[in-house]
């Protein structure tokens, strides 16, 4: 095995950066590494937060309309450039949000509310089709799944100020798409995790770990790169 993919995936607020952070560090670590068949000490576990212009973020959700194409342009680049870094990890690499989702979810969300034009959206699914064209999917998902009211919760708990006006609606509607997305697009194996929790979060990430380490030992794990 070169290295295993795991796209954590799920609505913005639902905590995928952190479990991708406790599950790359020491101890919570070992759980994922003790699945890896004749492990050495070349493969560990990398975590690839999605990273992003905090002054595109912000400018698409001060005006969507006018900022939409050109963030979503940004967005799918970054995650592009993260593609190019994996290429040369060993172990199990960790994906903070997927490419998939930046077409399934946030791209089609932007047509759907009407905040990009059609020859806007066409341009932009033209671009994701012709780069992606050749990027397999993660071998694992693991899908976050919460409710609208958990993740205002934890949206206003984080308290970024860009992010203070994102209404219920806009993530009902990326809530929809991401269960089109799960049960009618994604071929690889699906871990459901249910994120609406109260247990002590310590405990709530040791379990979901653990989970996701019984999926990957029911994975065929001949894996290439």
């Amino acid at each position: 095995m070169e290295h295993l993919r795991i796209g954590i995936v799920g609505n913005i607020g639902v905590g995928k950066s952190t479990l991708v952070d406790a599950a790359s560090k020491a101890p919570l670590n070992e759980i994922l590494l003790s699945t890896i068949p004749n492990r050495t000490n070349e493969e560990k576990v990398y975590s690839f937060q999605e990273k992003f212009n905090p002054k595109v973020l912000d400018a698409f959700y001060a005006d969507p309309v006018g900022n939409a194409f050109m963030a979503q342009i940004e967005f799918f680049n970054g995650r592009l450039d993260r593609q190019i870094q994996i290429e040369g990890c060993k172990g199990i690499i960790l994906e903070d949000r997927t490419l998939p989702e930046d077409y399934h979810i946030f791209g089609l969300a932007q047509k759907i509310l009407g905040n990009m034009t059609e020859e806007e959206f066409l341009a932009y699914q033209r671009n994701y089709n012709l780069m992606t064209s050749k990027i397999p999917e993660p071998d694992l998902m693991v899908y976050l799944k919460a409710d609208v009211s958990t993740l205002l919760d934890r949206i206003k708990e984080r308290g970024r100020e860009s992010e203070s006006s994102i209404p219920s609606e806009y993530l009902s509607q990326l809530n929809e798409l991401y269960e089109l997305f799960i049960y009618r697009h994604v071929k690889c194996p699906v871990l459901v995790i249910d994120a609406n929790v109260d247990t002590p979060i310590d405990e709530y990430l040791n379990s979901t770990i653990n989970k996701i380490a019984e999926e990957i030992r029911n994975l065929d794990l001949r894996v290439t790169t």
